[in-house]
């Protein structure tokens, strides 16, 4: 039974080395939310792309005065309405949620974010929600980039359709004109 147990202890450790080494490696940052919001586990991921320490992210939840969160228009995103907080109050996954961070180092990120609330089977309850993060600011700024050379290709070819009608009115109007230059010498 000793050895039994023994064996058993070693397979689940080895099962959350195996996890941890999973999380860690992740480029997604992935945190945990106990049932009353507060995190109680994040990957370096995570820690990167939200700009703060494991410990300062620990003991924090969504609605914690140093999130500054903006929809992509601008609009400031209330703590109740936090991709976390709505997986935890509705018990429904929140996913492709589109945010802007301004972080406490005074930088903005683009992140896309999925919660996912964990239910007890037996009260139906959320226990935990697991949250997902991606930074999208890369993406988004080479998207804005492509969305800005082909306004500017787009205006060039304006300019070169207009340039060709104008080519074409200054022959039909030259024609006239050289014709009377003819009668008139």
């Amino acid at each position: 039974s000793g050895i039994l147990r023994r064996r058993f202890l070693r397979e689940q450790l080895g099962k959350q080395e195996a996890l941890k080494t999973i999380f860690s490696n992740l480029d997604h940052g992935i945190i945990f939310h106990k049932s009353n919001g507060e995190i109680f586990f994040a990957n370096s991921s995570a820690e990167r792309i939200l700009g703060l320490t494991y410990d300062q992210l620990i003991g924090k939840s969504s609605i914690d005065p140093i999130w500054k969160t903006y929809f992509p228009n601008g609009k400031l995103i209330p703590p109740e309405g936090m991709p976390s907080s709505i997986a935890q109050a509705k018990g429904e996954k929140v996913l492709n949620f589109k945010l802007k961070l301004h972080r406490i180092d005074n930088t903005w990120v683009d992140l896309s974010i999925n919660a996912v609330p964990v239910i007890d089977p037996d009260t139906q309850q959320v226990i935990h929600t697991v949250v997902t993060i991606q930074d999208e600011t890369e993406k988004l700024k080479i998207l804005n980039s492509v969305e800005s050379l082909n306004r500017s290709l787009d205006l060039a070819s304006r300019f070169a359709s207009m340039g060709k009608i104008a080519n074409h009115l200054a022959v039909e109007i030259r024609k006239p004109l050289f014709e009377i230059q003819e009668i008139l010498q």
